[in-house]
């Protein structure tokens, strides 16, 4: 599923976010790549074929798509909450955010706007702080973050406050390699759980394994994801061959695996039936 940028579907099927046996699954944050993925497959392909109609009206017709899916989600939060959760289109407004955002700065430009990025910033931190798993999501609850972004996005102009701040070293420097942190992450965390037979984790080892995730993303941005940036070390055909073949070997792995054993499900099942996790 994974390999595939189906992921989503498969836990949409399989299990709910915030589960205590999804916080075992060691791929459970790939979801959002696979919406990501199938944003960037379909949009490109949706202007191929709108784009004859003209930019101004290719404009509206996302502000109408990212309306609709925007809906859909405020009814699939009370109605379908794990489908309204994991698949693209109950989360497809936010993405188109950022697309009416890129039609705005590319007419515009970026703004100088102290007040207005200032709001974009703490709307961001509210979310982090305020927002749990009893939070509504996607639904209005996610305007928040959404707009606190785009907020950034368009009004964040190098000469206001809140870019100074996130131009920092520090800032700049988990940027980076947030992408891979992001990939650490949730493995660290699901094994170190199975490992210790405990879902709920202590603040320290919570503290331990966080710092644990940013030296793996380090290395892992240094060594893996720079150099195939790098054009000069590794050309865009040779990158898609060893990808392809990477996703060709995977799915095969995959699939074979499921097919001789599905000991790891007994053996998880096993251990909660027994309740031998400590939540």
């Amino acid at each position: 599923g994974v390999s595939l940028f189906l992921s989503n579907v498969v836990f949409w099927l399989q299990q709910g976010y915030f589960a205590e046996s999804a916080q075992l699954n060691p791929l459970l944050h790939t979801w959002s790549l696979a919406v990501e993925e199938q944003y960037y497959v379909f949009f490109p392909l949706f202007l191929i074929i709108a784009w004859r109609f003209g930019i101004n009206r290719v404009f509206w017709m996302i502000v109408a798509m990212l309306a609709v899916s925007f809906l859909t989600s405020e009814w699939g939060w009370r109605n379908q909450p794990a489908a309204n959760f994991y698949l693209a289109p109950t989360r497809a407004w936010e993405l188109f955010f950022g697309s009416i955002s890129a039609f705005i700065v590319h007419k515009r430009g970026v703004q100088k706007n102290n007040s207005l990025a200032l709001i974009g910033l703490a709307a961001i931190i509210f979310s982090i702080f305020f927002y749990d798993e009893t939070t509504p999501f996607p639904s209005v609850y996610a305007l928040a973050p959404v707009l606190g972004v785009i907020f950034l996005v368009l009004y964040a102009d190098k000469d206001t406050f809140v870019a100074k701040i996130l131009s920092t070293k520090a800032f700049v420097g988990i940027g980076l390699i947030s992408y891979s942190a992001y990939l650490w992450h949730q493995p660290i965390f699901a094994f170190t759980r199975v490992f210790k037979n405990q879902v709920s984790m202590d603040t320290e080892i919570s503290l331990i394994l966080i710092g644990v995730t940013f030296i793996c993303a380090y290395f892992s941005w240094k060594y893996i994801e720079a150099p195939f940036r790098n054009k000069n070390l590794i050309k865009r055909s040779s990158m898609f061959i060893v990808s392809f073949g990477a996703l060709v070997v995977l799915v095969a792995v995959g699939y074979a695996s499921k097919q001789v054993s599905n000991g790891s499900e007994y053996k998880l099942a096993k251990m909660l039936s027994q309740n031998q996790f400590v939540y």
